[in-house]
């Protein structure tokens, strides 16, 4: 079993395909590719490296989750709002230290997300 739990971890650092529509990449094999490992194996691997902090579980909309291997830079991301397409952003500023005492309303503010949203240039040309 820990060769399963395993597998998708060590894809992840040999392998870097481009996120597929549904923002899978690299770690989860594709169909046929490792028949031995069940998608609920891979699913729960997933869930593990989450709370282990080691990949984010992006949720931009109602699909499906999304998991991000860029879990120790800290950036932001832009969405395609037509197919789902996510890239990793890196503008300059602090959106943590720009939101003014008088918006926080007494919260203490650990983290901020954000995420841009727009046409990608293959559904803008389409």
């Amino acid at each position: 079993m820990a060769d399963d739990r395993t597998a998708p971890r060590r894809g992840r650092s040999t392998r870097r395909r481009p996120r597929s529509p549904d923002g899978r990449r690299g770690p989860l094999p594709r169909r046929g590719e490792a028949p031995e490992i069940s998608r609920a194996t891979v699913y729960n691997t997933l869930g593990e490296l989450v709370s282990l902090g080691e990949v984010l579980e992006v949720s931009t909309d109602k699909r499906a989750k999304r998991y991000d291997p860029n879990a120790h830079s800290p950036h932001h991301h832009l969405v395609c709002a037509n197919c789902g397409q996510i890239r990793d952003v890196h503008p300059g500023g602090n959106p943590l230290a720009d939101l003014p005492d008088s918006e926080r309303f007494g919260f203490t503010v650990s983290d901020v997300e954000v995420t841009y949203r727009g046409l990608c240039p293959n559904c803008t040309s389409a």
